[in-house]
């Protein structure tokens, strides 16, 4: 709601000159992937499924859904996965810093309209999810961006409604991130450290880098590219974004697109690295049979 509530026909607009910059993202995407993969594989020498689902710089839900079927070591991708997103929450924000003051709370004649879009854009979000393809939390941040981009630009209204959610929105997404360290030792946590915090180090590095290259050819903000690329925490980082007065709808695009991409191809990246590995234990089965 408040992303869509910051919406002018200036920015939209300016959608036309992202295609850039979303093609950086994918790249920037599969590069973490990549380097935070090679590092867990070659320096801790971890198993491949646990190193393959423990490097997505993203869908987290997906990702612990999807890496127990796949003989992931279960542990070691949720801490590794949850210190990533714990820390992009809280340290990237506080790295780029303000680049605005953000109004938190709207004018009192705008709740009422704030009401109306909020119950709006619940019931658009609640009837995308009955599309296949479209899952959470997509689907509610589309409807809500949707609906209040429409009722903002065609009533000409001043303020931002949705600004008043913005605070108990990142204490339920704090919150439901500390809650899934359920059930973990501190034993876990201490052991797996040192492979998270390098995991974490070469996403954050890969896309740190990405951003500034983005930055030098499109001239956008440093700060407003490096939120876009950073390594997960989607709905935190978009919080963050409005609070910190960037340009939420770019973010957003980057995330939600990110997280798109994320869903579509891990799937299909799991089902070829599941193939390589039954090749590997079928090498060097017969590879033993053979010396015998």
């Amino acid at each position: 709601m408040s992303i869509g509530s910051r919406v002018g026909v200036s920015d939209l607009r300016l959608i036309a000159t992202w295609p850039l910059s979303l093609a950086g993202m994918t790249v920037t995407v599969a590069a973490m992937f990549a380097g935070s993969y090679y590092a867990l594989r070659r320096i801790f020498h971890w198993d491949l499924p646990t190193a393959f689902w423990a490097s997505s710089p993203g869908a987290l839900g997906i990702v612990l859904a999807m890496s127990s079927q796949a003989g992931a070591d279960v542990t070691k991708v949720t801490i590794v996965q949850l210190l990533r997103v714990l820390a992009v929450m809280i340290a990237l924000p506080s790295i780029v810093g303000p680049t605005k003051a953000a109004t938190i709370l709207p004018s009192s004649r705008l709740l009422g309209i704030g009401l109306l879009v909020f119950l709006f854009s619940l019931a658009g979000g609640l009837a995308l999810r009955r599309l296949r393809w479209i899952k959470e939390p997509t689907a509610m941040l589309f409807s809500g961006i949707i609906v209040s981009c429409i009722v903002h630009t065609h009533f000409s209204l001043d303020g931002n409604w949705g600004d008043a959610l913005i605070a108990p929105a990142c204490i339920v997404i704090s919150s439901n991130v500390g809650s899934r360290f359920s059930g973990m030792g501190w034993r876990d946590l201490v052991q797996l450290i040192l492979p998270s915090t390098l995991s974490l180090f070469v996403a954050t590095a890969i896309a740190t880098a990405g951003s500034l290259a983005l930055t030098l050819v499109s001239g956008l903000h440093w700060s407003q590219v490096l939120m876009a690329f950073a390594p997960g925490g989607l709905d935190a980082l978009i919080a963050a974004a409005i609070l910190l007065g960037m340009d939420s709808l770019y973010v957003a695009t980057h995330q939600v697109l990110r997280l798109i991409l994320l869903s579509v191809a891990l799937p299909v990246a799991a089902d070829f690295f599941e193939r390589r590995v039954r090749a590997e234990k079928s090498a060097r089965a017969t590879s033993g049979v053979s010396l015998t």
